[in-house]
């Protein structure tokens, strides 16, 4: 694999009436180089669409070699890669816009399912050594995150905004900390494009 030189790292805003999202605390505790490797950071608002666009005017003008999105999953016990996007918006919940999608396709022509670029074994092989708990998840749900990583797979797979792509979802705050969180992103980098 050729080495990777640029790298932008997203993280979400707080939503659901919380005060902090424990993938903003994350990325920002991120340094701005890792090993070689240059780190670009966004924090996106909570917004069905308009996250999407913002990482990617984000990303056409940094030209990263790999994005690398984060969010926040409250029930999950790991640090999960996400291995698919699907192609539809559907939650009960409002985004921070006040938007509610049931069943909303993101591209009218997309795929029904895109899929991650990332080479998730060695990024888990990674933040596993890094002693942080991790897994490979088949699930990113339907809400924000999910629109997200879908659109991102999508302008990857019909455009050349980078060569690589995905989603990873973090436990809350309090199942594992920003610290030790972001020094398991900064090990799965590591490892797997430096």
């Amino acid at each position: 694999m050729d080495k990777v030189k640029r790298i932008l790292i997203s993280g979400f805003e707080p939503f659901g009436g919380l005060d902090r999202n424990n993938s903003e605390d994350t990325v920002l505790l991120i340094p701005d180089v890792i090993g070689s490797i240059a780190v670009e950071k966004v924090i996106l608002p909570v917004e069905y669409g308009r996250c999407a666009d913002i990482l990617i005017e984000r990303a056409e003008l940094t030209r990263p070699d790999a994005v690398i999105c984060t969010g926040v999953a409250q029930k999950r016990s790991s640090l999960c890669f996400e291995y698919a996007a699907i192609n539809i918006m559907d939650s009960a919940s409002a985004d921070n816009a006040g938007k509610v999608m049931s069943g909303v396709v993101i591209e009218e022509e997309g795929d029904s399912v895109l899929y991650t670029s990332l080479p998730l074994e060695r990024m888990l092989g990674a933040t596993s050594a890094a002693g942080v708990p991790s897994s490979v998840s088949f699930d990113a749900g339907t809400y924000v995150c999910n629109n997200l990583f879908y659109k991102l797979m999508y302008e990857i797979k019909y455009s050349d905004l980078c060569r690589f792509g995905g989603f990873i979802h973090f436990p809350r705050a309090s199942v594992c900390s920003p610290e030790r969180l972001a020094g398991a992103v900064c090990a799965a980098v590591s490892d797997a494009f430096s």
